[in-house]
């Protein structure tokens, strides 16, 4: 094992003496992060381009952007790693913990990221003091996927958040299963799972409308991914925690958008079947806190796109809603699961416990 790392290292030396000139413009990002393995990438300026409108003579700029990435197998599970990378750009990160493995660890969850960054950097600014283990994003990271000008933008404004823990990205409306969100997170499919000590976690692609061409094509595409999310859930039900995670909710107090987003609602049966523990979503750009049946529905949107008003919760299910930036602050420590909602001002805007159960739907307590 040591001489399999050792190798991987020389070669990460190679090619950092190579691309030492490279203007880095995004990143590190720690990505596929698994007890074993883990992938870094960063992103550099490879060329510029000048376009000028013939008649008025305006001036429009773009920039070539190229990834860089290392991928390093031979981990030990639950383990802290310190990272050097071109430029001098330093980080750290923890592999994920063995299923069986008694440790404490915290997960920060948000999204819509795409616009209003200064309101961005100030969700960062209090996400950088939790000190998580990895960071799941509910999608929207940019405002459109295939402008690579944005990406940039939004790994400045993570830089300190990612440059302390692993990212797990989930696609939104807004990238519009762009080449650059593969690309830059390195992912290879849509959608995908991961286990991170006792909880499973799915990440389904709720953006149906820009997986195909034409309503027959992703009328397929959904249907395959619903016949994958069963499998999924089917495989891993005896982990004490399961969640799921994607950009659309099924449930919302934003009165325009009821309705909208009935092919998320369609999987509410399947996650009472398999007892999940709770659902994560943005989308909706503000806070808020359902549970139905026994399952939060949590959506957190609010971190720097425009605010929607809550102003029709929907009756019964209801526990907390507010519009208001935020991010949401899971910690798990055996089978206890504490989720904060927490706003740019350190507030906690909403807090439950939730009991981990294998097999059966989870019980959940307010508090």
């Amino acid at each position: 094992m040591k001489q399999r790392l050792f190798a991987l290292i020389a070669t990460l030396g190679v090619a950092s003496t190579a691309i030492a000139a490279d203007e880095i413009v995004g990143g590190p990002v720690v990505v596929n992060v698994t007890p074993r393995t883990a992938t870094i990438l960063w992103l550099v300026n490879e060329s510029g381009s000048t376009l000028t409108e013939a008649a008025s003579n305006q001036k429009f700029s773009a920039q070539s952007v190229g990834v860089r990435k290392t991928v390093y197998t031979g981990l030990k599970a639950g383990t802290a790693y310190n990272y050097a990378l071109p430029g001098g750009l330093t980080g750290r990160f923890k592999t994920a913990p063995a299923p069986t493995s008694t440790e404490p660890y915290t997960f920060i969850v948000y999204g819509d990221t795409r616009t209003r960054h200064d309101v961005h950097e100030k969700v960062m600014a209090e996400v950088v003091k939790t000190d998580a283990d990895f960071i799941l994003h509910t999608g929207d990271q940019v405002a459109s996927g295939d402008d690579t000008s944005l990406w940039p933008v939004f790994f400045r404004i993570e830089k300190s958040v990612l440059a302390k823990t692993a990212f797990y990205p989930s696609l939104g409306n807004h990238e519009r299963h762009a080449s650059q969100y593969f690309q830059y997170f390195d992912q290879r499919t849509p959608y995908y799972s991961f286990n991170w000590g006792n909880a499973h976690i799915a990440v389904v692609d709720s953006d149906t409308t820009t997986a195909a061409l034409g309503t027959e094509a992703q009328s397929r595409y959904w249907k395959d991914q619903v016949a994958w999310l069963e499998q999924d859930l089917e495989r891993n039900k005896t982990a004490t925690f399961k969640f799921v995670a994607c950009h659309h909710p099924p449930f919302t107090a934003v009165s325009n958008r009821q309705g909208d987003n009935m092919h998320i609602m369609s999987l509410v049966p399947m996650l009472e079947k398999y007892g999940v523990t709770a659902m994560f979503n943005g989308h909706d750009h503000n806070y808020q806190h359902f549970e139905k049946n026994g399952i939060p529905y949590v959506t957190t949107g609010g971190g720097g796109a425009p605010l929607y008003d809550v102003d029709l919760p929907p009756a019964y299910i209801t526990k907390k809603v507010e519009k208001t930036e935020n991010f949401v602050r899971v910690r798990i420590e055996g089978n206890r699961a504490t989720v904060e909602a927490i706003g740019t001002d350190g507030r906690v805007i909403d807090q439950f416990v939730m009991t981990g159960g294998a097999g059966s739907a989870a019980k959940k307590a307010a508090r």
